[in-house]
């Protein structure tokens, strides 16, 4: 059986599974996050209630706020199909593992004001990218979906320093020569 986007399978009369791996949902597709071994969100074991359901619809439209907030819970029973089926061996991902236990990542919306602090911090952002292993089988899009995973828990102006490839510049103290 060949599955498209936004298919949907009848497990019995029960519970479907909806399938979106190539719908761009929550900023990311289902289908690069698979190969890098990473949570997703296009995939879902449901109650047949939800049948038609299209996730970039959930996380964008408003409307759907409560429905949202319904299916939520399936995601962690994901998580243990994932565990009991040999696909991840603890309750977090890989890139969630590295998140969770990596010192860069726990100052997510901050703003680092001191220009030698923010120079030492990009330097240990450019180190731990440098020694990021990259899972096989991903194409150019891919990896830069899976970077991205890690550069948005980046303080503030370290992340756009790093996505945007500027020079870090402390504009409150900047001044032009005039």
């Amino acid at each position: 059986m060949k599955i498209m986007c936004g298919e949907e399978i009848e497990l019995n009369n029960d519970f479907i599974i909806i399938l979106d791996a190539t719908d761009y949902i929550v900023s990311s597709i289902d289908l690069s996050n698979a190969k890098s071994i990473s949570p997703t969100t296009g995939f879902l074991i449901l109650p047949s209630k939800y049948s038609g359901l299209k996730f970039q619809e959930v996380y964008t439209n408003k409307d759907y706020k409560s429905t949202l907030d319904e299916i939520k819970k399936y995601y962690d029973e994901n998580r243990d199909l994932d565990i009991s089926l040999g696909y991840i061996d603890s309750y977090f991902y890989p890139v969630e593992r590295i998140l969770n236990e990596n010192e860069l990542f726990k100052r997510c919306n901050e703003v680092i004001k001191n220009s030698e602090e923010a120079s030492e911090f990009i330097r240990k952002v450019q180190k731990f990218f440098y020694s990021l292993h990259i899972p096989n089988n991903m194409d150019g899009y891919e990896v830069f979906s899976y970077y991205h995973m890690f550069i948005i828990k980046l303080p503030v102006n370290i992340r756009g320093n790093i996505s945007m490839k500027t020079l870090f510049a402390y504009t409150f103290e900047y001044k032009q020569k005039g």
